[in-house]
């Protein structure tokens, strides 16, 4: 046992360091200067060999599902994509996202602008399933900060593809809307184009209310033609 800078008998003088008791009320020991000074989290604790001792600070997560508890600074959990954690620890759907009916949310992780050499290919067309599809990746031909891109996104097709309903996150380097990420879009399909008008919410700008994407059905995946890159979208399992 020790006591801090002071002489006792029977009691260790700390030298360049703390007398330190932990939390379970065992004896105190001395212990480096910057297990008194710092929250108790691994690698700093948690094995018998761990410069502050075995035991770790005791996260409290009591009425927080998000987020970083208070004691320790560790993680309470974190929220599904399209939502945030509020400062009292609970999970709030991001502005817009309740603006429509529909459920349809992205999934991790989220995409990186892959730069790829060449031409874009030629617009194939095909034939839409109903379903859900997940955007995988972006591939972009040639550097266009106004274009529409996405660090998340998914497309729920219905109706026999002539309606859909869309989410996303935009990608804050580039020039998406990000005020309406929740939209319900009739889809109408000519060839190799698909004509895209959306329906809720009203509040859509009007460079945003009606726009074109030629289109490609590769096997699962439909690929969305940008002038500068395409959109990789995959069937949902």
């Amino acid at each position: 046992m020790c006591l801090d800078g002071k002489s006792c008998e029977g009691a260790e003088i700390c030298a360049s360091s703390y007398c330190i008791a932990n939390e379970a009320g065992t004896e105190a020991v001395c212990r480096p200067t910057e297990c008194a000074f710092t929250r108790l989290v691994p690698p700093l604790c948690g094995t018998p060999e761990a410069p502050c001792g075995e035991e770790c600070c005791k996260p409290d997560c009591t009425d927080r599902v998000c987020g970083e508890d208070l004691r320790c600074g560790l993680s309470c959990g974190t929220c599904e994509p399209e939502s945030f954690c509020t400062i009292e620890g609970r999970c709030q759907l991001d502005s817009g996202v309740s603006a429509c009916a529909g459920d349809l949310r992205a999934t991790p992780p989220l995409i990186q602008v892959e730069r790829v050499a060449g031409d874009l290919p030629t617009p194939q067309g095909g034939t839409i399933t109903d379903g859900t599809y997940d955007l995988v990746a972006t591939r972009q031909y040639v550097l266009d900060r106004f274009a529409d891109v996405y660090q998340r996104a998914a497309l729920r097709f219905s109706a026999s593809g002539t309606e859909v309903e869309q989410i996303y996150d935009y990608d804050p380097d580039y020039f998406a809307d990000y005020d309406t990420p929740h939209r319900l879009l009739a889809v109408a399909t000519e060839s190799t184009v698909l004509h895209f008008s959306v329906k809720c919410p009203n509040t859509v700008i009007s460079i945003y209310q009606n726009y074109d994407r030629s289109f490609t059905v590769q096997g699962s995946e439909l690929w969305l033609f940008q002038p500068s890159l395409i959109e990789v979208y995959r069937a949902r399992q």
